[in-house]
């Protein structure tokens, strides 16, 4: 058991969005999905969790983040639709703002 270094995480995270569609819009699922790994089914979680031996939420979820923005193939459902609602904002903002 041990956390992944930072280039081994993002070629593990590319591979379970490449093989894994739902995870490309599920933190929480990707996430499992390396603890999984990194336990070998055999881990007390909350154990190797707080002591540091499995690789933190965040840096699981930057690697993806950096990998979708880098390869838009490897985006989920949700991407798309929370940039067009950003875009919508923004526009709405700006009448607001400047009377357009």
């Amino acid at each position: 058991m041990a956390k992944i270094k930072k280039g081994k995480l993002i070629k593990k995270v590319q591979s379970i969005l490449i093989g894994n569609q739902q995870a490309r819009d599920d933190d929480r699922l990707l996430s499992y999905l390396i603890w999984k790994d990194e336990c070998e089914g055999n881990c007390l979680f909350l154990e190797e969790y707080v002591y540091g031996r499995l690789t933190s939420a965040n840096s699981i979820t930057r690697a993806r983040r950096l990998l979708q923005e880098k390869n838009p193939s490897l985006r989920g459902e949700n991407w798309g639709k929370r940039h067009i609602f950003a875009e919508k904002v923004i526009d709405d903002v700006q009448g607001e703002l400047f009377g357009k």
